[in-house]
């Protein structure tokens, strides 16, 4: 399984390694730190991350996973982030984000049925952050719907989840 975390400047630290411990244990999993530039990516508290590639290395990871920010803007206003968002978005099984990392779905115009048929909005992720169940969860990874969670944990607690359910499981 191709898992892209987004690198993005500004991004909490946290959010990015929090959900990357779970989700990297899981069989077969192949972890890709992408960012719109080669360069190494400074978190919102200074640790500094280098990326394994670019958005244009991997186009079709089966795992998207956002972290937020305390400023999300520069990362909303990424054309090249944005427009690859929603190209993977298309394809990929999973798109999954922490907090704020929700407002780049909703930049990137991804919209969630499971969220009574209107578009994220970033306005509105901001102000209310939505977490949701693992039912809801499995509803929505079968309409592409993206993953957001109020915080980290849920987030980690739902990759705990996924891997059993989806890599744990026994083949049909």
């Amino acid at each position: 399984m191709k898992i892209a975390f987004i690198l993005y400047d500004q991004f909490t630290a946290l959010d990015l390694v929090g959900p990357y411990e779970v989700i990297a244990r899981w069989p077969g999993s192949e972890v890709h730190f992408v960012a719109t530039r080669p360069a190494p990516v400074r978190a919102d508290a200074g640790l500094v991350v280098l990326p394994t590639g670019t958005l244009d290395s991997l186009t079709d990871p089966d795992l998207v996973v956002v972290p937020g920010s305390g400023n999300p803007m520069p990362a909303l206003n990424d054309k090249a982030l944005l427009a690859w968002v929603r190209h993977v978005s298309q394809h990929a099984t999973w798109m999954a984000s922490v907090c704020t990392g929700a407002s780049i779905y909703a930049a990137a115009g991804i919209h969630s049925p499971s969220l009574s048929g209107l578009p994220l909005e970033a306005r509105t992720l901001r102000s209310a952050r939505v977490s949701f169940t693992r039912r809801d969860v499995r509803r929505r990874a079968s309409q592409r719907d993206p993953l957001s969670s109020a915080g980290r944990m849920p987030l980690i607690q739902e990759a705990v989840h996924g891997a059993a359910e989806c890599c744990l499981a026994p083949p049909p």
